[in-house]
């Protein structure tokens, strides 16, 4: 039997995620990020379905999340390999999208740089999540190139829009590439260890419409303020978390 793990070299793994840092992808310019994996996949003897997710569409689907990066469209790549049995679909998935690096002059390098330091890659994504998402791509290329020898179908998804509503998860969904489990390389770290959780915490949009006057105040409320008489109503548990969230903006 051929022990897949013999298809997966290290170096070029870190090879590739040295180039896929040092192409800025943060939320709403993705598109470069996409298109070089939709090259790395045609590499491959996979089916590869790439396009561009038009948001109005998205926009009128009763599961759409929201979104806070303005766009016309939302690039996803997805690649497939079928096995010579039936069998389940295992869909590998990550996000190519990174927040912004924020005051260059805070940074030892580059942001985009892709600097290797030992056995450790720094830059703007490297963690969250493009060191996953590469990590995906290579058990996908795996399990290419040693043979067809497995149940049902394995996919690989490239998704934009993850740091700022999940909208590209849902273009994919959309798109027909729906899975019976899915495996997300997201860094998930406990007490300084990394974990696998096996669940998902899902989301959960909401809009809120408070009525009142428009008065000029000056200096103007942050965000916290105005939404604090809404957080004091809500249960000690869910007001703390609500506190904790990344800002919003709130009109």
């Amino acid at each position: 039997m051929v022990r897949r793990t013999s298809f997966v070299d290290p170096d070029h793994i870190r090879d590739r995620l040295v180039s896929l840092i040092r192409i800025p992808s943060v939320t709403g310019q993705e598109d470069a990020a996409i298109a070089e994996i939709a090259n790395w996949l045609q590499r491959l003897d996979a089916e590869i379905d790439y396009w561009n997710a038009g948001i109005a569409a998205l926009q009128r689907d009763p599961r759409y999340p929201g979104h806070e990066v303005e766009r016309a469209w939302a690039p996803v790549v997805v690649g497939v390999l079928g096995g010579n049995q039936p069998g389940p679909t295992v869909l590998l998935t990550g996000h190519i999208d990174v927040v912004p690096p924020g005051d260059y002059t805070k940074w030892s390098h580059e942001p985009f740089s892709g600097i290797t330091r030992g056995d450790r890659v720094y830059g703007c994504g490297a963690t969250d999540m493009k060191s996953g998402l590469i990590s995906a791509m290579a058990a996908f290329e795996a399990l290419a190139e040693a043979g067809r020898n497995f149940p049902g179908r394995i996919l690989f998804a490239a998704a934009p829009a993850e740091e700022d509503s999940g909208l590209g998860t849902l273009a994919a969904i959309r798109g027909g590439w729906n899975a019976d489990a899915c495996i997300v390389p997201e860094p998930t770290v406990r007490d300084g260890v990394p974990e696998l959780v096996i669940a998902h915490a899902g989301a959960m949009s909401l809009k809120v419409e408070i009525p009142g006057q428009v008065r000029a105040r000056q200096p103007a409320p942050t965000g916290r303020e105005r939404a604090r008489p809404l957080l004091d109503r809500l249960p000690g548990h869910a007001r703390t978390s609500a506190a904790s969230t990344r800002p919003r903006t709130i009109r």
